[in-house]
C-alpha cells in the first residue's frame, strides 16, 4: 500500500507527502462523523492510496492530465488498485469517485450527492484543503483564511457540505496553523493513537536489553536504531504489517539507490540527483527516519537552487547515512526459508519474459504484476534470481524502462 502511495506522490514533485495528509486529514473527518476505529482505518487507507492515478501522469511535467482526460486519472488509479488489493474494493472508490462534486458537475460518471460513496465525499474534500494549502510548480500555497473561505464557497457544489461543515470545525480549531504542508502528520487524526501501540525506547538511542519490543511482530533491535523513530514509521504506515514491509523495501534499495545518487552525481546529472534525494527525503520520514529527511530535504533545496557547493558538502554525508541505515535494517531481509517449489522450465520462463515484455509500453500493473505472481509459484534458474529480482524491484517501483533494460 504505501509503494503505491509513495509511487503515486513521487510523480508530482510539489505535493510531497500529499497522500499521508490526506489520509489523516479524511480519517479525523471521519471520526467526528461517529465513523467506528475500523472504518477510520479504512478512511486513511483510502486517503493514502487516492492519488494512484498520479501513476499515469506525464513523466516530463508530473503532473495530471487536462479536464478532457481526467477521467483516465480515475481508471489508472482503479487499475493499480486492482493490481494489490483487490479484497478491499471500498479503497477503489476513494480513488475512482473523488473527482465528482455534489452537484452533478464532476467526473468521471457525474454522480450527483448521494449518489457519489461516502467515502469519495470525504476524500474530496481532503484533497482539495491539502491542495490548497500546499505549494505547487505555478502557486503558492493559501493562508488558512483563504483556504477557509474556498471551502464555505464550494459547499453544496463541489463538496458534500456536511464534510465541508466539519473541515471548517477542524480548521477553526486550528489556530496555531498545523494543519500546513510542512507540520501536518498523523497526529491530526485524534482516533490514530488507538491504533498503533508505542515503543518505549527513544528514537536514536539505545534502550536497556530489557526494553519490549514496539509490536508483537517487529523484533525489539528496532528502537536502538539510531535515527529511527519507530512509532513514527508505524503511525505513518498505517499498521505494523505495513510498516515492517516498507522498512523491507527501504533495506532491499538502499545500497543500489546510494549508488544510482553518486553516479548521477559523478556525471554532473544534477536534476536526477535532485529527483532521488527527493525520494529518499519521503522514504526516510515514511519509516520514521526523521534525521536523513532533514538531510536530503536540505540537498534537495540545494540542488532546485543549483547550489552545487551545498551538494557537494553534504553529499558523502547523506549516501554514507543512507548505506548505513540500510545496512542496520537488513537482518529484516535476511529471513531464508528453504525453496521446495518446482523448477520452471526455460521454456515457460522465457514465455512470461515474452508477456512481460508486451505489457510494459502500457504501463500496465495489473498484467505484469499477475505474471510475476504467476513466475513467484516456481524456483528460477540461479543464473536468473538476480535479473528476477530485479525486475521485481523495478515493477514495484512501476520503473517500465527499467524493466525493458533488464529484459533487453
Amino acid at each position: 500500500m504505501l509503494t503505491l502511495s509513495k509511487a503515486a506522490d513521487a510523480k508530482d514533485l510539489f505535493r510531497d507527502e500529499h497522500s499521508l495528509r490526506v489520509a489523516a486529514y479524511a480519517a479525523e473527518i471521519a471520526r467526528r462523523m461517529g465513523k467506528s476505529a475500523v472504518e477510520q482505518r479504512q478512511i486513511y487507507e483510502i486517503g493514502l492510496l487516492h492519488n494512484t492515478g498520479m501513476l499515469g501522469a506525464d513523466e516530463k511535467t508530473g503532473s495530471e492530465p487536462a479536464r478532457p482526460s481526467e477521467g483516465a486519472h480515475s481508471e489508472a488509479g482503479k487499475r493499480a488498485l486492482f493490481g494489490s488489493i483487490r479484497e478491499m474494493p471500498e479503497l477503489v472508490k476513494g480513488a475512482r469517485w473523488q473527482h465528482e462534486r455534489y452537484d452533478g458537475s464532476g467526473y468521471p460518471d457525474g454522480l450527483k450527492g448521494d449518489e457519489i460513496p461516502e467515502s469519495a465525499r470525504i476524500i474530496a474534500v481532503a484533497v482539495a484543503y491539502d491542495a490548497m494549502t500546499s505549494s505547487h510548480a505555478d502557486a503558492r500555497p493559501m493562508t488558512q483564511e483563504r483556504a477557509r473561505a474556498e471551502l464555505i464557497r464550494c459547499s453544496g457544489t463541489q463538496f458534500d457540505p456536511a464534510v465541508a461543515r466539519i473541515m471548517l470545525d477542524m480548521i477553526d480549531e486550528d489556530s496555531d496553523f498545523k494543519m500546513n504542508e510542512r507540520d501536518a502528520d498523523i497526529s491530526i487524526w485524534r482516533g490514530s493513537e488507538q491504533l498503533w501501540p508505542a515503543c518505549d525506547a527513544p528514537a536514536g538511542g539505545e534502550a536497556p536489553e530489557s526494553t519490549p519490543p514496539p509490536a508483537e511482530g517487529l523484533p525489539d533491535w528496532l528502537c536502538r536504531v539510531e535515527g529511527l523513530d519507530v512509532l513514527a514509521g508505524m503511525k505513518r504506515c498505517g499498521s505494523e504489517e505495513t510498516y515492517l514491509d516498507t522498512l523491507k523495501i527501504y533495506a532491499d534499495t538502499a545500497q543500489t539507490g546510494a549508488d544510482e545518487i553518486e553516479s548521477y552525481w559523478r556525471a554532473g546529472d544534477i536534476g536526477n540527483v535532485t529527483t532521488k534525494v527527493h525520494a529518499l527525503k519521503s522514504t526516510s520520514r515514511v519509516i520514521g527516519a526523521e534525521p536523513l529527511g532533514a538531510l536530503a530535504e536540505r540537498l534537495e533545496a540545494a540542488g532546485k537552487e543549483g547550489d552545487t557547493n551545498t551538494l557537494a558538502d553534504g553529499l558523502d554525508d547523506l549516501l554514507e547515512r543512507y548505506r548505513e541505515l540500510g545496512r542496520r535494517l537488513a537482518p529484516l531481509c535476511g529471513q531464508e526459508e528453504t525453496d521446495d517449489r518446482p523448477e520452471i522450465a526455460q521454456e515457460r520462463l522465457d514465455e512470461a519474459y515474452d508477456s512481460i515484455r508486451e505489457v510494459i509500453g502500457r504501463m500496465d500493473y495489473e498484467k505484469v504484476e499477475g505474471i510475476l505472481q504467476y513466475l513467484d509459484n516456481f524456483s528460477l534458474p540461479e543464473r536468473e534470481r538476480g535479473r528476477y529480482k530485479e525486475i521485481r524491484r523495478a515493477a514495484d517501483d512501476f520503473e517500465w524502462d527499467r524493466i525493458g533494460e533488464l529484459l533487453a
